[in-house]
């Protein structure tokens, strides 16, 4: 039998990278399997593993490295969610080019 050697370790000494179903992550976190559910369908949410169709998991260090990006100072600290400002500035483009076009047609 021979090792994938670029194969990731299921788990390393520390635990960091052992897998966690949902209910457990959503625990870590503090929020119910359901608000993973919608991160995992409108993104914004942590990364995870798509074991099968049916089965997701989610690696201990991906959680904390998801909490991490979302430390402040202070509340007037901007909000580092790229995905957030995408849709923003395509919300903006979509409004600016229907009314460019309403003007057009006087």
């Amino acid at each position: 039998m021979s090792v994938n050697p670029l194969a990731a370790p299921a788990t390393t000494t520390d635990g960091r990278d052992r897998l966690m179903n949902e209910q457990a992550a959503a625990a870590l976190l503090g929020y119910t399997p359901r608000a993973l559910q919608n991160w995992r369908l409108r993104g914004g949410g942590p990364i995870f593993v798509k074991v099968s169709a049916r089965s997701v998991r989610y690696r201990h260090c991906d959680l904390m490295t998801w909490i991490e990006a979302k430390l402040h100072r202070s509340s007037t600290d901007p909000v580092r969610n790229h995905r957030h400002r995408e849709q923003s500035e395509t919300s903006t483009n979509s409004f600016n080019h229907s009314l460019s076009r309403a003007r057009e047609r006087g």
